[in-house]
């Protein structure tokens, strides 16, 4: 399922939830649904479904066998086409005395044969019962749902669409040839991403010309604004002052965006543990990121490794504001199957590694610990001292 169907069913679920509607459908499955012709109309009826079934869909795959679907439409040849609605939508608007809203709204979504959604339309209105003229979330009354798309010769697309109304909608569908009109335009590129919920969501920006049709996304572009692919920031090391890290910023041509289009603040970036920064787009860029980056405690340094009688002795250099160390040692030098020991406290420097295998070659390493935020923060690993047990 595309990312545009995931977000307009959250959007209608957090909608739902301020109202008692029932959920409208097409009265077709997708098995079953009737092939539209070029520039003939179709009669098209909406019919109630539950709204609980509608809270349960989470996939478009999951809607083949249920009555959501209108038309189905195979073109002749490549190029864009219109699934044009002839009446706005004639929802009866959904009152909550609860709330104070009056609700209606109506959406259609143009998949292929695969259920990968091309092109959608939607338009809904709201307002505040007693005021009489505020739209709610910001949204006003728009026409039908049309779609306009770009449509390969010799394959199959299918037009879904939905109702959120307490009556029934009907109305006539055609299927057009669309004639761009070019008007001059411009459109920032956007991003979009906070760490640990999910992938950059990041579209291009360009100026150039695009049509003028509300339901057309084409466009020719003059210049473009690639998006972005990856943000990235690096920990950085303790060092008793606030750490401004650089932010790294590539976009999909491969090209680092210029720092002209965006502004960091840092919070929280003085002492060992988590850190943020927060990325705020500006100039041909618009949109917000938010980025987390660790401030590391100071390694240490290993001084000594010494072979004892199936034992080694280690000394290290003490580090002030750490609250421990930890050992790690091997009898392989890229310290595979390795072994690890923590030392608790700071002002500890030696151990005494016992129950080592006589006659063996043995790698050493260490590294300081601080617990913050109730987790252990590690430096880098000091460098590495070997040592051979004693029989």
């Amino acid at each position: 399922m595309k990312k545009v169907f995931a977000l307009l069913i959250a959007t209608i679920m957090t909608i739902t939830t301020l109202t008692t509607s029932s959920f409208s459908t097409f009265a077709a499955t997708k098995a079953d649904v009737p092939e539209a012709k070029l520039d003939e109309a179709l009669d098209i009826t909406v019919k109630p479904l539950d709204n609980s079934e509608f809270q349960e869909i989470t996939d478009l795959s999951e809607l083949d066998n249920k009555d959501l679907w209108s038309v189905k439409y195979t073109p002749e040849t490549t190029g864009w086409y219109e699934f044009d609605f002839d009446t706005e939508y004639k929802c009866s608007p959904i009152e909550d005395k609860d709330s104070g809203f009056s609700f209606a709204m109506c959406f259609t979504v143009l998949v292929d044969d695969k259920n990968n959604d091309c092109a959608m339309g939607y338009s809904y209105y709201g307002q505040n019962s007693e005021e009489g003229s505020e739209d709610i979330f910001g949204m006003a009354a728009t026409p039908a749902p049309s779609v306009t798309a770009e449509l390969t010769a010799g394959k199959t697309y299918y037009l879904l669409a939905m109702n959120v109304s307490a009556s029934d909608y009907t109305s006539k569908l055609t299927v057009k040839n669309h004639t761009h009109e070019m008007i001059a335009a411009s459109e920032k590129a956007s991003v979009s991403y906070y760490f640990g919920v999910g992938d950059i969501d990041s579209t291009e920006g360009y100026v150039g010309r695009a049509c003028s049709c509300e339901y057309c996304e084409y466009k020719e572009a003059d210049i473009t604004y690639p998006a972005v692919k990856s943000i990235k920031i690096k920990d950085v090391v303790y060092n008793g002052k606030k750490q401004t890290p650089k932010v790294t910023i590539k976009l999909t041509n491969g090209k680092a965006l210029n720092s002209d289009n965006y502004k960091v603040k840092y919070y929280t970036n003085k002492k060992i543990g988590y850190a943020t920064a927060d990325v705020t787009f500006k100039g041909n860029y618009t949109g917000s990121a938010l980025l987390q980056f660790k401030i590391l405690p100071k390694k240490t340094a290993l001084v000594s490794a010494k072979g004892a009688k199936k034992s080694a002795n280690l000394k290290w250099k003490k580090k002030a504001g750490v609250t421990g160390y930890q050992i790690q040692y091997s009898t392989n030098k890229n310290f595979k199957n390795a072994k690890k020991v923590n030392v608790k406290g700071a002002k500890k420097v030696t151990k005494t590694i016992k129950k080592l295998k006589a006659g063996k070659k043995y790698y050493f390493r260490i590294r300081t610990c601080k617990k913050a935020y109730g987790e252990k923060f590690y430096s880098k690993w000091s460098k590495v001292k070997t040592a051979k047990i004693k029989k």
